[in-house]
């Protein structure tokens, strides 16, 4: 694969009708790329955060944020991921917080990816959503789409249960619930998710049984807030607008079911059966037994969750019992969900090679190690009581001059793996050089 030595991806956030452009530039480095935003619009912006997920297929990829006091904000997992032109086995989400004021035409850094490994590796950045402020104050969010591609809108669905934010949610489980309710809670709650649109719908000729739930321009709201279904099945009534509410539902589209407040809710029923299976197209609940009766699985004594995809030869139904859940769907017009199309097929154009770690001699031993090109970052830079560095260099290996030359007294500290504190609280202020391993590093105490 021919090297991408730049990139820059565009997309448009939208307030009262007008465009405004942000970018997201790439720059290759020998092992790393380091990704930025630049500020195109006519005002300025404060940025608070980027989630955005990786493609890899080494773990020795590290992702380092511009703030390393914040950590690394990473969760892999292992799979086979595919698209059109590449195939992956690690998933890495990331979710980078900030504060930068970024004004129009500047740009900043907010994640540089490097390659550990022996051999050039390649990466790709999907699904990218920017959180930020507007001059008003007002808090905003807009996905990020590579520069020269049609943009392939995506949805990211989180479900989670059994912990202390459970329930349905969109791009991060930080956000609101989709069915918040103070009235109805026990049972559970329905929210049907349109397979083009990718928002939440109402279903033609149903009507909420909770007042919570009708947060619809339909029902005289200004917005469609909270378009869900609530079901409390100690009420046959509720079975049957349950299944009628399934009959109703539109082919293809996708369905998440989730408990009200962890309280119990027996499915048992045979109605409720026969419609939960229409939810996984042929999916037959049969084999849903295992050693255990039908019965046991769909009677919930502490969090239950389903996901179906409606009447789809291909569809999906997962129930979720008396388990810890935190899913991640990621969901893309007009197709049934699918664990390994874990991103929308434009932002293979970020798809960029690294090359394998640099290697330097260190002429004191005659040992070669391992390191990158830049293996060293500093932050923050000018710096206030701490400064904080990351590098695969020993810690003994740290130098501190005066600008005079002189060699100041400072003790390195362990933070975390290859992270390390420096104490410079009783440096006076004025410039430095800090020596680690053979870079030089010009540091500003404040």
């Amino acid at each position: 694969m021919s090297r991408i030595i730049a990139i820059v991806l565009v997309f448009c956030l939208f307030k009262n009708g007008a465009s405004q452009d942000v970018r997201l530039g790439m720059r290759a480095q020998k092992d790393s790329m380091i990704y930025y935003v630049v500020n195109e619009t006519n005002q300025k912006i404060n940025a608070g955060a980027i989630i955005c997920t990786w493609f890899h297929n080494s773990e020795l990829m590290v992702f380092w944020p511009a703030d390393l006091g914040i950590g690394l904000g990473t969760v892999s997992k292992s799979g086979t991921y595919t698209g059109k032109n590449v195939q992956f086995s690690i998933r890495t989400t990331q979710r980078v917080s900030f504060d930068f004021d970024i004004y129009p035409g500047d740009s900043q850094e907010f994640v540089t990816v490097q390659n550990y490994s022996e051999e050039p590796q390649e990466v790709m950045c999907t699904n990218i959503r920017l959180y930020y402020f507007d001059t008003s104050g007002e808090a905003r969010e807009t996905d990020v789409y590579p520069i020269n591609q049609n943009p392939c809108p995506f949805k990211q669905v989180y479900m989670v249960g059994n912990f202390t934010n459970d329930g349905i949610r969109f791009w991060t489980t930080a956000n609101q619930i989709l069915h918040y309710s103070t009235k109805c809670t026990s049972g559970f709650d329905v929210v049907v998710i349109d397979r083009s649109t990718l928002e939440p719908t109402p279903v033609s000729g149903q009507t909420p049984l909770c007042d919570d739930g009708k947060k619809w321009t339909s029902f005289g709201h200004p917005t469609n807030e909270q378009v869900y279904y609530h079901f409390d099945f100690t009420d046959t009534n509720h079975i049957s607008a349950f299944v009628n509410l399934v009959e109703a539902i539109n082919p293809g589209d996708h369905v998440f079911i989730s408990h009200a407040s962890r309280n119990a809710v027996n499915m048992t029923d045979t109605r409720v059966v026969a419609a939960l299976e229409k939810l996984g197209g042929d999916a037959d609940l049969v084999s849903y037994k295992g050693k255990n009766p039908i019965e046991n699985k769909l009677l919930a004594d502490k969090v239950w969750m389903v996901y179906g995809n409606k009447s789809s030869e291909e569809g999906t139904l997962e129930i979720f019992k008396d388990q810890d859940v935190k899913k991640e769907y990621v969901l893309l017009p007009d197709q049934v969900y699918d664990e390994s199309k874990s991103f929308a097929p434009c932002f293979e154009a970020t798809l960029s090679e690294l090359e394998k770690a640099q290697e330097v001699s260190d002429t004191t031993t005659n040992n070669t190690f391992k390191l990158t090109y830049h293996s060293v970052r500093i932050y923050p830079n000018p710096v206030g009581d701490v400064l904080q560095v990351f590098t695969y260099i020993p810690q003994d290996n740290f130098t501190l001059y005066s600008a005079a030359g002189q060699r100041c007294t400072i003790q390195v500290e362990p933070f975390a793996t290859n992270l390390y504190r420096i104490d410079t609280k009783l440096l006076d202020s004025g410039v430095y050089v800090l020596k680690v391993g053979e870079e030089y590093h010009r540091i500003i105490k404040y």
